[in-house]
């Protein structure tokens, strides 16, 4: 009696493994679905933006390298004046360069 209980459990758990194996290697060897050049994913797809509007977020884009260039370097001026000016022993000569320096940040 306890033979036919245990049997049905065997084959359901094998049954239970077959199947997992089949998704598995149906998942892995199945072909991948190719797109055409108009259907990016992520825009559903929207036809390709005008020229100039891509002409203007080029501009865009170069103007803020610029920005961001020319903050870098202000920054890493003024870091070096800080360098300067905790470099220097005496205190009273150190506040009035710090300031200086805030006074004309």
């Amino acid at each position: 009696m306890w033979y036919k209980n245990v049997k049905f459990w065997a084959l359901a758990a094998l049954a239970i493994c077959i199947s997992i194996a089949v998704l598995a290697l149906r998942a892995l060897f199945q072909a991948p679905v190719e797109q055409h050049q108009d259907e990016q994913p992520g825009f559903g797809g929207l036809p390709p933006a005008p020229k100039a509007i891509q002409q203007a977020a080029e501009k865009a884009y170069e103007e803020a390298v610029v920005v961001k260039a020319v903050s870098k370097a202000t920054t890493d001026e003024k870091k070096k004046q800080l360098d300067d000016i905790s470099k220097v022993d005496d205190g009273r000569e150190r506040r009035k360069a710090l300031a200086k320096f805030v006074e004309n940040a």
